[in-house]
């Protein structure tokens, strides 16, 4: 076997191998994205350009929202990039403050727990859609809903 395969092997065991594979396979999109697929920590080790990929950081980013930190600046920053985070786990903490009252990101957070809705500016919950993510996640949120949905 040659060894693009004996890479392949590796990295469909663990991802993480990918540490391990030359430059031209760590930029190689098909096979970065299979280490991604068995681990989504593995763009760690991806090539910047496909770090800096929204496709690519995003797959890795559905495997374990940790994975947002080793994506390019720009995407740290990106709306849509950072909801997917947020879906998948990362607490609002981490969200950048630019975004934290990002409508998306924050039915992205209330779709994952209700309870997050405390946390929400007072009117974003006076907003029935974001109100409704919410209290359909954790009926208890309606606790924190404004007075006019209650």
């Amino acid at each position: 076997p040659e060894a693009p395969e004996l890479a392949a092997l590796a990295v469909a065991q663990k991802g993480l191998a990918l540490r391990y594979a030359s430059p031209g396979l760590q930029g190689n999109r098909a096979f970065v994205q299979q280490a991604l697929q068995q681990d989504g920590r593995a763009l760690e080790f991806a090539s910047p350009e496909l770090r800096g990929d929204r496709e690519t950081a995003t797959m890795a980013i559905a495997q374990t929202w940790w994975a947002l930190n080793h994506a390019a600046t720009h995407l740290q920053k990106d709306q849509q990039v950072v909801a997917t985070a947020v879906e998948h786990g990362m607490p609002m903490s981490r969200v950048p403050a630019e975004l934290k009252n990002d409508r998306n990101i924050l039915a992205a957070s209330f779709r994952r727990d209700g309870g997050n809705l405390r946390l929400a500016a007072e009117e974003h919950r006076e907003d029935w859609e974001l109100v409704a993510s919410a209290v359909s996640r954790n009926g208890q949120a309606l606790k924190h809903a404004g007075p006019g949905l209650k």
